[in-house]
């Protein structure tokens, strides 16, 4: 059986599309989706993320040993220059809260990168199972979030705008799982008050 890569159902090897959402099987070109030749040859897609940001998150593997990456396109617009400040710095703090950039490959007009894959739950997952939080769990939640982000400021860090797709928490510990938007602090993404808010929802907060 296969496991579709946007839909997540599992249908027949003997099938070229999912039958539930239409999507190519996870050995399609990658190309198609901007990568060079060299990464379809030596990656195959195996998983496609929501991300809260401006791209989804893909999660390759490599066809020889089977190690799994995460991977993204490299921005072409007015951003890239600022993102890929960012980017080496990242590669260069190495910080717990957020994934370890393993390459960088820029090209004129185009490029991507790899980091590490955090297959974990997302703020985001968890809230399906449990919404809404309550005061007390939004407290928590909220004091691990700003513990990551005062770590990440101590390293010269700013992260941007807050997405529950991004944030992965672990053991009471918060890592920012993802790249886009919220690395460049723009985009849709809730301020801190905003997330507060919304964890709460639901519930008659005091001021």
């Amino acid at each position: 059986m296969r496991i579709c890569v946007i839909c997540s159902q599992a249908y027949p090897d003997s099938g070229f599309r999912c039958p539930s959402c239409g999507c190519p099987d996870d050995w399609y070109n990658l190309r198609e989706l901007g990568f060079p030749a060299s990464v379809d040859r030596s990656y195959r897609l195996v998983s496609v993320r929501p991300s809260g940001g401006t791209r989804p998150r893909l999660i390759l593997e490599e066809r020889a040993g089977g190690e799994r990456v995460s991977a993204a396109l490299l921005p072409k617009s007015r951003l890239r220059e600022t993102f890929l400040e960012k980017l080496r710095l990242q590669k260069e703090i190495c910080s717990d809260r957020l994934p370890q950039v393993l390459r960088i490959e820029e090209a004129d007009g185009g490029g991507f990168f790899f980091y590490e894959a955090v297959e974990a739950e997302t703020l985001a997952e968890q809230l399906e199972q449990e919404f809404p939080a309550g005061r007390l769990k939004a407290q928590e939640i909220m004091k691990e979030i700003r513990a990551a982000l005062e770590d990440l400021h101590a390293a010269s860090y700013r992260y941007g705008s807050l997405f529950t797709e991004q944030i992965i928490r672990r053991n009471g510990r918060v890592m920012f799982a993802d790249f886009g938007a919220g690395m460049a602090g723009r985009g849709e993404g809730m301020t801190m008050k905003e997330l507060r808010g919304y964890l709460e929802k639901g519930y008659l907060v005091p001021e």
